[in-house]
């Protein structure tokens, strides 16, 4: 049954994807328990990185693991998430460094190996490394039509400081149309990693927390070059040192991500 529902889950992301050829497929586990125990869930291997359960992945508290079936286990960074249909896309880290784990992984991958057809394991590492530096841009769509600022500064790669009061701390994110076609609307989303409860102060309709901040803003007539939005926000449950926030803004034809490294002293 478990696995009936793994491989459905990969089958729906093979069609939702519309891959050329098969995707490749890795093995995601919540934690080093689930890598332990040997009970994987099955995700897919695309060219934006790797495809996971999205409520695995919320659960597991952004401590999550993933071994491909040609290569060691790895930590695995949120790269984007995605409730409505189930589906998160990671990002490949480093290795674990723990050698019975990853032959407990490596068992788990032959079996899989000899399971799936041989178009499927095969190829597993170029689509996937690819997207293992930490430090490259996350990715993006079309020509920017908005310009993304933090607190009222740019988003750069140097890392913003707080000291978060009661383990909450608020902050803002703005954004600036700088289109020159009509945005009819737009959504902005953001995630942290370790996972994080977001409140919108924006309404008192919508201040309820939410693990991951979702805002959708819908205009009446077209977004003018120069309109500005801001969002102010509240992030609550801090109990980690260091994050990594992604802001993420989808239109139509147009994708932007910015990270944000932030530091609790």
């Amino acid at each position: 049954m478990m696995l009936k529902r793994f491989f459905g889950f990969l089958a729906g992301v093979l069609v939702a994807s519309s891959l050329a050829r098969a995707a490749s497929v890795a093995l995601i586990y919540v934690d080093e328990q689930a890598i332990r125990s040997g009970k994987p869930l099955v995700g897919a291997v695309v060219s934006d990185g790797i495809v996971a359960p999205a409520d695995a992945v919320l659960a597991s508290g952004g401590d999550v693991f993933v071994g491909l079936s040609n290569d060691d286990v790895r930590k695995a960074s949120l790269v984007r998430l995605d409730k409505d249909v189930n589906v998160a896309v990671l990002r490949l880290g480093e290795r674990l460094l723990n050698p019975e784990l990853q032959a407990i992984h490596r068992k788990r991958a032959a079996s899989l190996q000899a399971l799936l057809p041989t178009e499927i394991v095969t190829d597993t590492t170029t689509a996937a490394t690819a997207q293992m530096d930490l430090g490259q841009p996350l990715l993006s769509s079309g020509t920017p039509v908005f310009k993304i600022t933090f607190n009222g500064a740019p988003v750069t790669k140097d890392v913003v400081h707080f000291n978060a009061w009661l383990n909450k701390q608020r902050f803002s994110v703005e954004l600036a149309a700088i289109n020159t076609e009509p945005i009819q609307n737009f959504t902005l989303t953001i995630h942290a990693n370790p996972t994080l409860t977001f409140a919108n102060l924006q309404s008192s309709l919508t201040r309820v927390p939410v693990p991951g901040y979702d805002f959708k803003y819908e205009y009446p007539s077209a977004v003018k070059p120069g309109k500005t939005f801001k969002f102010p926000i509240e992030a609550r449950g801090i109990g980690s040192k260091d994050y990594e926030w992604i802001i993420e803004v989808k239109s139509a034809g147009h994708l932007q991500q910015e990270k944000v490294f932030v530091h609790f002293d």
